[in-house]
């Protein structure tokens, strides 16, 4: 039938019912030639979605101020305020002191910087969804408790 697999049952039945299913619509592009629009994006880029939410989204964008603040620099200042070397940071320690260190980087990479969550956590060797999960926890302690704050301005 086709060179990669072959059709299970259901598929046949639903073929026969003319419906045609993801393996049966990849099975007849294969030889199709090359399509470039299937590999690379436009050069405006698209949204998808209502006209609303691209507008909503749009305004978001423009709205941000961008501080220009480079992720090298926020570990720098972080690293020198807590007397602690950046490869402590990139260690696979779970000491609080540097768990504590790496969510109040990511809460400042994403709140005043123009970097990303992601960039950080390759920076410090961690997953970005612990990243992530810890950016979270921050700033719930940032809206609950006055000591965090008043630590976070003097950084």
């Amino acid at each position: 039938m086709y060179p990669f697999r072959r059709a299970t049952h259901v598929q046949l039945s639903k073929l026969k019912r003319g419906m045609r299913t993801p393996f049966f619509i990849i099975a007849e592009g294969i030889g199709e030639e090359y399509r470039r629009e299937f590999h690379y994006g436009s050069e405006g880029g698209r949204i998808l979605g209502e006209d609303s939410f691209i507008e909503e989204v749009l305004k978001e964008e423009a709205e941000k101020e961008y501080t220009g603040i480079a992720v090298d620099r926020i570990i720098d200042v972080v690293c020198e305020r807590y007397e602690v070397k950046e490869i402590e940071l990139r260690s696979r320690s779970r000491l609080r002191k540097l768990t504590e260190m790496r969510k109040l980087l990511s809460y400042i990479v994403v709140e005043y910087s123009d970097e990303s969550l992601t960039k950080l956590s390759r920076r410090l060797n961690r997953d970005v969804t612990t990243m992530s999960r810890g950016l979270n926890e921050y700033r719930e302690r940032v809206k609950m408790e006055r000591k965090v704050r008043g630590e976070l301005k003097a950084v």
